[in-house]
């Protein structure tokens, strides 16, 4: 009996060390994943504010979004900078600098608008930091986005799309990878439902739109929503 007793407090002892493990992985997969992109537009839509030069700006405005939309610019050496708010050459900052500090701000998401830079620069620079999945890559067209995902299918690549057509072409490119879907705020309700339908995340801006616009794009499958006023998530 005192034998069974035994073995029966070891088989106890083995469960709660196996829960603490558990548990403890849990919370570190958590605390790894739940900041992603992927993870926070499965629970609510997030607002993208534009504008922003710097994480301390948004800082100083006293709100921090739940992500940034950020203008890339190449410099004549070869370096890829954060383009100022107000198109300015100087005070530019480096990419790899934002970054950094966005990879130290929690639950900080960025969306860097690539223009025409070499989309294989920035996926080595963003792979570098370690945001690869707290990151968009926006391309300005499918072309671009075609060389993104070629720079690093991992990385969530956005396609601005104006069509049907251009959705279908979007979702043969990925090749099963996640991708984004940039619709245009004016298009029609089913060009929203196909793309919510097709990819993994939608996105949306009301910028320059009446109130009556954008009460009529608040109700669309949007994922990630840009704007210009800084609002909390």
């Amino acid at each position: 009996m005192h034998r069974m007793a035994m073995k029966r407090c070891m088989r106890r002892a083995a469960l709660c060390v196996g829960g603490v493990v558990a548990g403890a992985a849990g919370l570190l997969w958590h605390e790894t994943h739940a900041d992603t992109v992927m993870a926070r537009v499965q629970h609510s839509r997030v607002l993208c504010a534009v504008h922003l030069a710097s994480l301390s700006d948004a800082a100083s405005g006293g709100i921090l979004p739940g992500m940034m939309a950020i203008d890339l610019v190449q410099s004549e050496d070869g370096r890829i900078m954060v383009a100022s708010r107000d198109g300015a050459a100087t005070g530019l900052q480096h990419l790899a600098d934002v970054l950094r500090r966005a990879r130290a701000t929690p639950n900080m998401l960025l969306m860097l608008n690539v223009h025409d830079i070499e989309p294989s620069a920035v996926a080595a620079l963003v792979r570098h930091a370690r945001m690869v999945d707290r990151v968009i890559l926006n391309e300005p067209d499918l072309l671009g986005a075609e060389a993104a995902f070629s720079a690093d299918p991992q990385m969530l690549v956005a396609m601005p799309v104006h069509t049907a057509r251009e959705i279908h072409h979007a979702h043969t490119m990925a090749h099963g990878h996640p991708y984004a879907l940039y619709v245009q705020g004016g298009s029609d309700a089913h060009l929203f439902a196909q793309a919510h339908h097709d990819a993994s995340v939608v996105i949306a801006s009301n910028i320059g739109m009446t109130e009556t616009d954008r009460s009529r794009l608040v109700a669309q499958p949007i994922d990630v929503l840009v704007t210009d006023e800084i609002a909390s998530p």
